[in-house]
């Protein structure tokens, strides 16, 4: 009987944790991640997504791009947990104006199904720069 019952009560441990593990987490990507606009390649096959990223006291706010193979709810969601950002800038200590969102203010424009145009601030300071994601090929321009 004694084992029976301290089974129960591990299991409630771990529920009851994983649960607060779970909330908190999502609690700091909602916080720390937001989407601040989205552009559909135009046969929709591709989504560029722009995010901003606070990651709290330590340091400021940071730009950042991702290609995404869809545009559904579940690939935006997982947009703002992955890490794989093919385009990251930050305003370089203030260099740079930022717009809505805290976010540097960066164009994104689609000159084809699988190739996008991405403009932005020349005395930004770019973190990231990666050249094709996923098929996608990035060109862009320092204006």
């Amino acid at each position: 009987m004694n084992t029976k019952r301290f089974f129960i009560g591990g299991a409630m441990i771990l529920l009851s944790g994983s649960f607060i593990i779970t909330s908190l987490w999502w609690f700091y990507v909602n916080s720390a991640v937001r989407i601040v606009t989205q552009v559909k390649s135009p046969d929709k096959a591709h989504n560029a997504i722009l995010l901003v990223i606070n990651p709290g006291a330590a340091d400021g706010y940071s730009t950042a791009l991702m290609i995404e193979p869809s545009d559904n709810a579940i690939s935006r969601q997982i947009a703002r947990l992955s890490t794989n950002r093919v385009f990251v800038l930050n305003d370089n200590n203030g260099a740079v104006p930022i717009g809505a969102g805290n976010a540097v203010n960066v164009d994104l424009q689609w000159t084809s199904n699988t190739s996008l145009t991405v403009r932005f601030p020349a005395r930004a300071e770019v973190i990231k720069q990666d050249g094709e994601n996923g098929g996608v090929h990035i060109n862009y321009v320092a204006r």
